[in-house]
């Protein structure tokens, strides 16, 4: 995963149409692992979600790009020779 070590990131921003174009892309995984994630530490550690425990999966994953998404950022360079370039 890229962090403030590996990458130079842009000053954050709101989103462009690419920006939602990328993440309408991902959405229904981002949603998918959002449940699973919940499902998943309900069996081992049920605090971990307790925040949302009044909340269907629906609910919990009802957010909408264009209305939630309000601030994205993106590499513009590399520091640890991964191949991203300026």
């Amino acid at each position: 995963m890229a962090t403030s070590d590996t990458v130079s990131l842009n000053a954050p921003h709101p989103p462009r149409q690419n920006a939602i174009d990328a993440f309408a892309v991902v959405l229904p995984k981002i949603k998918a692992a959002i449940i699973k994630s919940r499902h998943d530490w309900d069996k081992h550690e049920p605090r971990m979600w307790s925040r949302a425990a009044g909340l269907s999966n629906e609910a919990l994953t009802h957010f909408d790009l264009h209305k939630d998404l309000v601030e994205v950022c993106h590499v513009v360079a590399e520091r640890d020779g991964s191949g991203l370039s300026e």
